[in-house]
């Protein structure tokens, strides 16, 4: 599937003794060089901060007391993230969460960029602060839900909060304090 994706269907694999159900790839896509690292759905924790440019999150959990920092582009399409550690999406990253599949978080985030919540999903949420610092970007093109999942969640917006679509955008028992823009378009 790896050669599928990458360009000219070429990566060089590190660390082929990591484990039978984990993949560690450099390659590039679309001109830009990443790093590529599956795990068919098990769980990678993180003991040290990382700092990924392109990082693609399919399922399984990435969980750890250490800052995972994401300065590109950033998909996710399932999983979760857990642990004690920070979600960290700098200034000028995007994080594009697309599919229904669900969605996790369990741990601080703070945004600095533009996350996009592309299809009308639902991301549960517990014990986690999502921060939406000053010049950020939450978006929900399709509305979505946004629920509690235990714990004491906040969503603390100082950027902008901005929904389209005439799907509906629920914060089930997760409290906004809003201190900035909260953009509703339509619906």
């Amino acid at each position: 599937i790896v050669a599928r994706i990458v360009d000219a269907s070429e990566f060089l694999e590190f660390k082929p003794l990591y484990g039978a159900a984990t993949l560690c790839l450099h390659a590039k896509l679309c001109g830009m060089p990443v790093g590529i690292i599956t795990n068919n759905g098990a769980e990678i924790t993180f003991s040290a901060p990382q700092s990924f440019d392109n990082f693609v999150f399919d399922s399984g959990t990435l969980r750890g007391p250490a800052d995972l920092v994401f300065t590109g582009t950033f998909l996710w399409w399932g999983g979760s993230f857990s642990g004690s550690g920070k979600t960290v999406i700098t200034t000028n990253a995007t994080l594009t969460a697309k599919t229904t599949n669900s969605k996790w978080i369990e741990r601080p985030v703070d945004n600095y960029g533009v996350a996009t919540f592309a299809d009308n999903m639902t991301v549960y949420v517990r014990n986690s602060i999502w921060d939406n610092k000053p010049g950020s970007v939450m978006n929900f093109p399709k509305g979505g839900a946004y629920n509690w999942a235990g714990g004491s969640p906040l969503l603390v917006n100082s950027g902008a909060i901005n929904k389209a679509g005439t799907n509906s955008l629920s914060l089930y028992y997760v409290p906004l304090n809003n201190n900035a823009a909260l953009n509703i378009t339509e619906g």
